[in-house]
């Protein structure tokens, strides 16, 4: 018998992601997966496959009315899967800054248009967040699918600036050669981000910093170069025979 896992999010410290034992561990991307056993994991063997999950929006995309960002942050289920991180006051305080940065960056410039957008199947209302960007021009979007057809995808694609706290559309964005922004206020978010200097290139830690990201992408078109784009994700076009002809091999 052989057992698999599929990646499907980044690699975090917290209670529902804690230990891995498995003989196949099919990852994203090069290093999209580090195998530190820092818990004790038991995986056997790391292969890159791309996203299953971005095969299957290719597979079903179409044309669809999507909204458009000039700058969108894309939730992650923080009440659901982390609550016991959010325990922590200095990884609470900062993630709920960087909805602060939402804030400030639309009264700055009220000309561009700022969404958050969450998984369609999101079941725990932030009720913290929705506060800081209440009577502001931040726009929240939860449930905007129809057909099966996931426009989070299309909304991150057509977007000027991509950003998130800990989403895996991250890395798979770069694999599209979509630049996307982690947003960490003060650079300690540890809990997804543990040893992997790769990526740093794509944390920003200030808002000074990330005002000067969204106007070099929206106003100055400044092509920012992805590299070992690889190394986050690989090309996902053909995933699921990956899967087959390796778990056939094994």
């Amino acid at each position: 018998k052989t057992t698999a896992c599929i990646q499907k999010s980044l690699k975090v410290y917290g209670s529902w992601d804690l230990f891995h034992d498995t003989d196949i561990l099919f990852s994203l991307g090069k290093g999209s997966f580090l195998n530190d056993n820092f818990l004790g994991n038991e995986i056997k063997k790391i292969i890159p496959v791309g996203s299953l999950s971005l095969e299957q929006y290719w597979s079903k995309k179409a044309k669809v009315k999507t909204l458009n960002f000039d700058v969108v942050n894309l939730g992650c289920n923080i009440l659901s899967n982390f609550e016991d991180i959010l325990k922590d006051k200095n990884f609470k305080n900062e993630y709920y800054e960087q909805f602060n940065w939402m804030v400030k960056l639309s009264k700055k410039f009220t000309q561009l248009k700022i969404g958050i957008k969450h998984h369609a199947n999101l079941k725990l209302h932030d009720e913290k967040e929705i506060k800081i960007i209440k009577n502001s021009r931040v726009e929240r979007i939860v449930k905007d699918n129809s057909k099966d057809i996931n426009r989070s995808y299309n909304i991150a694609i057509q977007s000027k600036f991509a950003c998130t706290w800990c989403s895996i559309t991250a890395y798979e964005l770069l694999s599209l050669g979509k630049p996307c922004f982690f947003l960490d206020p003060n650079g300690t978010n540890e809990s997804f981000f543990q040893k992997d200097k790769a990526n740093d290139s794509w944390r920003i830690k200030t808002y000074e910093e990330f005002e000067k990201k969204v106007v070099e992408s929206v106003y100055e078109n400044k092509i920012i170069k992805i590299n070992n784009s690889d190394y986050f994700c690989l090309d996902s076009n053909n995933v699921s025979n990956k899967i087959i002809h390796e778990l056939i091999n094994f």
